[in-house]
């Protein structure tokens, strides 16, 4: 609105004390606020540094990490943690209010033999895989494995990168 000399202006206010009229938001650093069940606190504390997937992004990643876990009951009476995360690095077109997954990275390994966990055989309790020779023949290997991230499984013993594992 534009003011002419000798107009008189008078102020007006449709607002009361109190009402919040905007919001100021940096855009400069992100908290990333997310709640943590009591299984997995075990695996999570102050300083972990995780990466989340933006969901409106296209999942593409930034890192993040904790700086604050707490306690925190439900209307149902379950239990979990609140967890507050300093956003590390940002993305272009990154906004306030977007969801995100976090992804923890609780064990690593560089240069171990895996397979895929699907090709795993599992009876007592002991793990095998199927082996098939050259004339096409199938034999069962017992195998020892370590870690795994649900799709793949580390082999610790009887098994050689030039083994061929029969596809289950």
């Amino acid at each position: 609105m534009l003011v002419k000399k000798g107009v008189n202006v008078t102020e007006r206010n449709t607002f009361n004390d109190g009402n919040t009229i905007a919001t100021i938001v940096s855009t400069n650093s992100f908290i990333y606020e997310f709640e943590v069940t009591e299984t997995d606190i075990s695996n999570v504390k102050v300083g972990d540094t995780f990466e989340i997937a933006i969901k409106a992004l296209n999942n593409k990643v930034v890192k993040a990490k904790i700086k604050e876990l707490k306690p925190l009951i439900k209307e149902d009476g379950s239990f979990y943690y609140l967890a507050n995360a300093d956003v590390l690095s940002t993305l272009h077109g990154l906004k306030p209010g977007f969801t995100g997954l976090a992804e923890f990275t609780l064990l690593s390994k560089e240069h171990a033999l895996t397979i895929k966990e699907k090709n795993i055989i599992y009876k007592n309790r002991k793990s095998y895989v199927e082996l098939v020779d050259i004339e096409d023949n199938v034999t069962e290997v017992k195998i020892e494995i370590g870690i795994s991230d649900g799709i793949y499984t580390e082999v610790l013993s009887n098994l050689k990168k030039s083994d061929r594992v029969k596809v289950q």
